[in-house]
């Protein structure tokens, strides 16, 4: 019998995709996940059989897919940022005689070259297993007032699944975790009263090429389809001036600015900025008697300079780990 309290998720990062690297660097208490090994085994095609025959199955596709959900914060989650980002991350910014590291992160044209994460996760049942060759194809991330900032991140692997006794972990510090409390999100560098963020961010990683020779994929690399950043804003209040931006298609600049304790002479936080988003849909209706909010979906345009989204972390870590 295993149980849920004693489950975490991990990861470090490989010198070579698809060989496994341990033991785990960081680690995560989770909130949920959903990470699976794909085995995907084919009966023979041929009109002989009327059933499927127990004696010549084909290993046809195995995979690593799924998601893990853990509360973000201000430390350890750099590797994963990197990962979700690409390759040529910045170095942190030396602050406060190194107290202090601010790390400016934004995606980049290629994912990570030649090296993958392995992802450890214990469920308490197996006890623990080791997933190689896994990239970050996307992330969502879900702020609300009542609790910490939750981040789902989505995984592809090579395929390749080992059981492994499980590692000791070591998870960020309480006051080191996000919290929507400690949220401030600004249009157009104005803060509003905002009752709930979604952001989703997919990096269009092609997580299904094959080759002969084996049965797990290949490294995945960046695929033919468009990245694509959207989200949602529910607002406490609706304003003229969202039905403005929608129908004129007037785009505007999202800040969502999480900032924890005091670190060195400034604080832990975690910035997130999208310099121009489109509204895709009429932001407001009347559902009730209540206060009118605005509903805004939108998505994240790549500006003629800059980025689409550009993450500014501060954190005591010195180098992405």
């Amino acid at each position: 019998m295993g149980f849920g309290r004693n489950s975490h998720v991990g990861w470090v990062q490989e010198t070579t995709w698809g060989t496994l690297i341990t033991p785990p660097t960081k680690f995560a208490e989770m909130v949920s996940e959903a990470v699976k090994s794909i085995r995907k085994r084919e009966a023979r095609p041929v009109v002989n059989n009327i059933d499927d025959p127990d004696d010549s199955m084909y290993d046809a596709l195995f995979k690593t897919e799924g998601e893990f959900t853990i509360e973000l914060s201000y430390i350890g989650l750099l590797r994963l940022w990197e990962h979700l980002f690409g390759d040529g991350q910045s170095a942190g910014a030396s602050q406060d005689t190194g107290a202090r590291f601010i790390y400016t992160l934004v995606p980049k044209d290629w994912p990570v070259s030649g090296k993958g994460l392995t992802l450890y996760v214990r469920n308490d049942v197996d006890p623990e297993r080791q997933y190689p060759g896994c990239k970050i194809t996307g992330v969502t991330i879900s702020i609300t007032p009542d609790k910490r900032v939750l981040a789902t991140f989505r995984v592809v692997g090579k395929g390749d699944v080992n059981v492994v006794s499980a590692n000791t972990p070591t998870f960020p510090a309480y006051a080191q975790l996000a919290g929507g409390n400690q949220t401030v999100v600004k249009i157009d560098t104005v803060a509003r009263d905002c009752e709930s963020v979604e952001i989703i961010y997919n990096n269009s990683v092609d997580g299904e090429r094959r080759g002969v020779g084996a049965k797990t994929i290949l490294e995945p690399i960046q695929g033919s389809d468009r990245r694509m950043v959207s989200g949602t804003l529910t607002l406490a209040v609706a304003a003229g001036a969202d039905l403005t931006k929608y129908t004129a298609g007037t785009l505007f600049r999202l800040d969502v600015e999480m900032t924890g304790a005091v670190l060195g002479t400034a604080n832990w936080n975690t910035n997130l900025s999208f310099l121009k988003c489109l509204i895709t849909d009429d932001p407001y209706h009347v559902e009730n008697a209540g206060v009118v909010k605005s509903v805004i979906p939108f998505k994240a345009l790549k500006p003629v300079g800059g980025a689409v989204v550009t993450v500014v972390i501060n954190t005591s870590e010195s180098t992405i780990a």
